[in-house]
C-alpha cells in the first residue's frame, strides 16, 4: 500500500482531544486520525456530516479573510519602511 502525507491544521482543543482519545484507546494519535478520516469518508453525503463540514469550511474562509486582512493591512501601513529579509 502506497502512502501519501498530508498536513491538516487543528486547533489546540482538537489535537489534545485526539492525543488524549488515542491515549485512552492505546493507539498513536495518528491512527485515531486516520480511522476518523475512514469513517468520516464511508460517511459523505450524511446531512450531520456536511452539516460539520460546512461548519469546518466556513472557518477555515474567516480564518484565511483575517489573515489577508492582517496581511494588507501590514504591508499597506508599513509602506514608508523598507522591506528588510530576516
Amino acid at each position: 500500500m502506497s502512502a501519501t502525507r498530508l498536513a491538516i491544521s487543528l486547533t489546540d482543543d482538537q489535537a489534545q482531544r485526539l492525543r488524549v482519545a488515542a491515549a485512552e484507546a492505546n493507539i498513536p494519535h495518528g491512527v485515531l486520525g486516520r480511522a476518523l478520516l475512514v469513517y468520516g469518508l464511508g460517511k459523505l453525503g450524511n446531512e450531520e456530516l456536511e452539516a460539520v463540514i460546512e461548519q469546518e469550511a466556513a472557518s477555515f474562509r474567516e480564518s484565511r479573510s483575517k489573515g489577508g486582512k492582517t496581511a494588507t493591512a501590514n504591508r499597506w501601513h508599513n509602506k514608508d519602511e523598507p522591506h528588510q529579509k530576516e
